[in-house]
């Protein structure tokens, strides 16, 4: 049996790969091995230690020397990436950047280019990351473990950046598998969408893909040069658990949150502030909209946090009855695991049951959007700032221009509401027939979630061992 080397540095991917069937199906083919920030752990060492798994460590990447090479070859990959790509989305950020900090969007525009402009400069700087940014700990830890096969979970995270650099140099192949929807267009420009930090570019051409959807294969082939064969769509593996799981009925689930299951349920799932920066005022019109009926039925609010983000004002919510709050928990953020180790069955099932008894939810350009559609549950975007529109370089509307998203608007099964009163009437609308908009959302579920049929763990492993195993090329590209 084969060994493999399973990373996974950010709480959303031990959610997506160890809350999942994943794990277990991989182990039918492979020896496994788990790198995680987890690995000293005692909650999650007692989980896994106890099934015969090695755990092993993802440190840190090195501070100095890596921070001032990595700034650099950032710009530089920046400035690289959105001329040749021309991708909308970096645009927009681009020029987010300029009308914000024009200081910093000058600085880099003009340091990227001078260094772009000497001949070979950006490909050797691409080609000696490992020793800059390498590790003595993976050369050893390679060493010792040996694995066949490395699967990394999030390819654009720098904390994966030395392993991957490490196991191209050792000869190991290396198959990587998107993060989200929108990592290949939103990551790599002269900034990110939720801060001012320069983006970066995959750190090697690895082995072989595995993507969600024919979108994000398209996107490899045509930014990065990937050939068909190099990448497998599996499918979301976390949204199996939409298919496996047995529901509780209405009456426990409001009971469980203090609703009443004979009043409409609105959830309206938060966004990053950095997105909506006065998202306040848009929960102030759901909760006004609730309290005066506007919405045309007796309804409630429950309201879903942001994960790991401090929304302390909705603490002055709860004196009204028809309001509630629902904190996630650290399996759904995009960041390093620093909260210790939770599983996230608990808080599957909790998105699950709130989506599923749901009358309608409201989003903020986020993947819920999807988790809708798999459950064929009507879905609306804020597309409006609050009370006051804010310039387009600061609004939320930007956001829904973004290439990622378009599938969305274009599948018609999500509706953008660009006003209060365009998402009252959305609200009534989708509450006496929940099924408008069904034919779009089984759209959107064909285009980005490719499948929803429970099998989209199996066909993840069952990738893995086609490549491991020779069924697949293990040739990667040229750089």
């Amino acid at each position: 049996m084969k060994k493999l080397l399973l990373s996974l540095p950010y709480g959303m991917s031990a959610r997506n790969f160890l809350g999942s069937s994943v794990f277990s199906m991989l182990r039918r083919h492979f020896q496994v091995v788990l790198a995680t920030p987890l690995h000293k752990d005692p909650a999650f060492c007692a989980e896994f230690n106890r099934q015969g798994v090695e755990v092993v460590d993802i440190p840190k990447p090195p501070i100095v020397p890596m921070r001032l090479y990595r700034h650099m070859l950032d710009i530089m990959e920046g400035v690289h990436f959105s001329r040749k790509t021309q991708i909308k989305t970096l645009q927009i950020l681009e020029n987010c950047l300029k009308r914000e900090r024009p200081g910093i969007y000058y600085r880099r525009k003009i340091i990227g280019s001078i260094l772009l402009a000497v001949p070979g400069l950006f490909k050797f700087l691409r080609g000696i990351q490992n020793k800059f940014i390498g590790m003595p700990y993976y050369e050893k830890l390679l060493d010792e473990v040996r694995p066949d096969v490395i699967f990394q979970t999030h390819p654009l995270c720098i904390d994966e950046f030395p392993m991957a650099l490490h196991a191209k140099k050792a000869g190991i192949p290396v198959v990587a598998m998107l993060h989200s929807w929108d990592n290949i267009t939103t990551k790599s420009g002269i900034r990110v969408v939720t801060s001012d930090r320069p983006g970066r570019m995959l750190p090697i051409m690895f082995d072989h893909f595995l993507v969600w959807n024919e979108v994000q294969k398209a996107e490899l082939m045509r930014y990065y040069g990937y050939s068909e064969a190099q990448i497998t769509v599996t499918g979301m593996p976390q949204f199996d658990f939409y298919k496996t799981y047995q529901y509780s009925s209405r009456e426990i689930f409001c009971k469980k949150w203090g609703l009443d299951p004979k009043k409409k349920l609105i959830v309206f799932t938060a966004g990053s502030p950095k997105m909506l920066p006065k998202q306040n005022e848009v929960i102030d019109i759901l909760i006004d909209s609730v309290m005066t009926d506007k919405f045309g039925h007796s309804a409630q609010l429950l309201i879903r946090t942001h994960p790991m983000t401090k929304m302390e004002y909705l603490k002055d919510k709860l004196k009204e009855s028809f309001v509630q709050i629902q904190y996630p928990k650290a399996a759904y953020v995009t960041d390093r695991i620093t909260s210790g180790w939770n599983n996230s069955h608990d808080d599957q099932s909790e998105f699950a049951e709130t989506i599923h008894h749901a009358d309608v939810v409201i989003n903020v350009a986020s993947t819920v959007c999807l988790d809708c559609a798999a459950l064929d549950k009507p879905s609306i975007c804020v597309a409006f700032d609050g009370h006051s529109n804010m310039p387009y370089h600061q609004s939320i509307v930007k956001n829904y221009d973004f290439d990622h998203f378009l599938p969305i608007i274009n599948s018609g099964g999500v509706r953008i509401a660009r006003s209060a009163a365009e998402l009252r009437e959305m609200v009534n609308n989708y509450i006496v027939d929940p099924s408008l908009d069904s034919e779009g959302r089984a759209k959107l579920r064909e285009v980005e979630c490719y499948r929803v049929d429970g099998n989209s763990a199996e066909r993840v492993a069952d990738a893995l061992a086609a490549f491991a195993y020779g069924a697949v090329s293990q040739r990667a590209v040229g750089t």
